[in-house]
């Protein structure tokens, strides 16, 4: 179960990239997708088919529109017969792909299977970099900080 604590530090990273003013990354914020727009999701999952075909690259939006501005759900992945490999907590799409994502980290970092798997994902398909961030760090600042502290970049 998630914590109020990790839950409000997501949202908080996510406005803060959604904001067409940020500088926190070399992103320029799309038109549109997402729920708080700019191209930022939330809860962005990557998943593999059962003839191991990656999917999650593409924005999902661009590919349903039923996915618009969420994408589908952990248990809408297992509906569809896909397997998730990975959830990031934030991500970002760049003309129609995720060029970033984001891991908070509240309690516990990331296990080591869901570092393989973002090794395999970043090897795979155009994303950039993963970041993880402290949930006590985010929630610390007051407004949107000049500069995101990372724990660690893949």
């Amino acid at each position: 179960m998630e914590s109020y604590k990790h839950r409000f530090a997501k949202e908080t990273l996510a406005r803060w990239l959604a904001d067409p003013e940020q500088d926190l990354v070399d992103f320029r914020n799309a038109t549109g997708g997402g729920h708080f727009g700019g191209g930022v999701f939330m809860e962005y999952p990557f998943c593999v088919t059962a003839n191991d075909e990656l999917r999650g690259e593409e924005s999902w939006h661009e590919i349903e529109e039923r996915w618009d501005p969420d994408p589908p759900s952990y248990e809408e992945c297992l509906r569809l017969n896909w397997r998730p490999l990975v959830i990031f907590d934030v991500a970002l799409h760049h003309k129609g792909f995720i060029s970033d994502a984001f891991e908070v980290v509240h309690k516990h970092d990331i296990h080591d299977d869901k570092l393989m798997w973002i090794h395999r994902i970043k090897h795979e398909t155009g994303l950039r970099a993963v970041r993880g961030l402290s949930a006590d760090w985010i929630l610390n600042q007051v407004g949107r900080p000049s500069k995101l502290k990372t724990i660690w970049t893949i």
